[in-house]
């Protein structure tokens, strides 16, 4: 990336050490604390607490910051997608909310896509493609990471948990309160898997699966043997 007008500050949270390779000023808040993938107010709760200690932390760390780039371990990897996300954001030129999509991927030869995360992205439910990737700049209700927001906004509407958990997440009322134009580009495309491994290539992929699998039937083999 070229010289860039705002300030930005790639946070993350994450049950480990972190590491971005980007030259963009990058605080991750480690908390060991795991929670099952659910929809429990236990966890919601927990994680609108840990952004807002990531944000703070952070914040005092890199104080010029204009401009957060909320994002989560999982992503990253996905330095194309990161560069694009803010290389779009620079574009827009005002503030705004602005995220790409994040792409459950399911399958390896011929993968389908679908929107991953329909709690925070309502308006994109059943939005699914295979060889025709969608495109477009689309104003919606609420984003998610990997988003871009300024700072300003998080300051005057730290992250809290609807009531009702029916109405979302932190996401979802942050993008409410903030007032600001919450945006989506579907050409800036995030991937996840089940596996969580689609930060390398298909042929990498297809490398570790073998291996799993070679490693399975050899363990078969020496039970096996043992009897």
């Amino acid at each position: 990336m070229g010289p860039l007008k705002g300030k930005y500050l790639v946070l993350c949270v994450s049950t480990e050490p972190e590491e971005l390779s980007l030259k963009l000023p990058f605080y991750c808040h480690i908390d060991p604390r795991r929670f099952p993938r659910l929809r429990s107010k236990e966890r919601v709760d927990y994680l609108a607490e840990a952004w807002n200690i990531c944000h703070k932390k952070g914040l005092t760390r890199f104080p010029e910051t204009t401009h957060i780039i909320n994002l989560g371990s999982y992503y990253l990897r996905q330095i194309r997608s990161i560069r694009y996300l803010v290389t779009r954001y620079e574009e827009i030129d005002g503030d705004v909310i602005l995220a790409g999509n994040v792409w459950e991927k399911k399958g390896i030869l011929l993968p389908s896509y679908k929107t991953y995360d329909i709690w925070a992205y309502p308006d994109l439910e059943g939005l699914r493609w295979r060889l025709r990737k969608p495109r477009g700049l689309l104003q919606l209700n609420s984003v998610a990471m990997p988003c871009i927001y300024p700072v300003s906004a998080w300051r005057k509407h730290p992250f809290h948990n609807p009531d009702n958990m029916d109405d979302g997440i932190w996401y979802n009322q942050f993008c409410r309160e903030s007032g600001l134009p919450v945006l989506c580009d579907l050409s800036i495309r995030f991937y996840r898997t089940k596996r969580d491994i689609t930060g390398y290539s298909s042929l990498k992929q297809l490398h570790i699966i073998f291996g799993v699998r070679k490693r399975v039937r050899r363990l078969r083999r020496a039970i096996a043997a043992g009897h």
